[in-house]
């Protein structure tokens, strides 16, 4: 059986088993597979709420890219293109 886990008094210190030296009518802490568990879940939520947040991002950039170029044509085609590859370049960086 696991020791009880309990918030400590002193943060420096975490976690106590000891009623003693824990905050007083603090509810026991989980146990540290299911700790490590929840803070591996909340990581991978984060990771998929950034790329969510990149692919959309992207797709308004690609769609106001496409206004300028029918708009101005190729008064900004280079510059437009150069923006296109450095988006393309985010996307390797952040799409992962």
């Amino acid at each position: 059986m696991d020791s009880p886990r309990l918030l400590a008094r002193r943060s420096e210190l975490g976690y106590t088993d000891r009623l003693e030296t824990a905050v007083r009518d603090e509810p026991e802490a989980v146990d540290a597979s299911t700790q490590a568990r929840l803070t591996r879940q909340a990581g991978q939520k984060a990771d998929q709420k950034r790329r969510q947040a990149w692919i959309d991002a992207r797709q308004r950039i690609v769609g106001e890219l496409e206004v300028l170029r029918s708009t101005f044509g190729p008064t900004v085609s280079n510059e437009l293109r150069n923006m296109r590859r450095e988006l393309d370049r985010l996307d390797s960086k952040l799409a992962r």
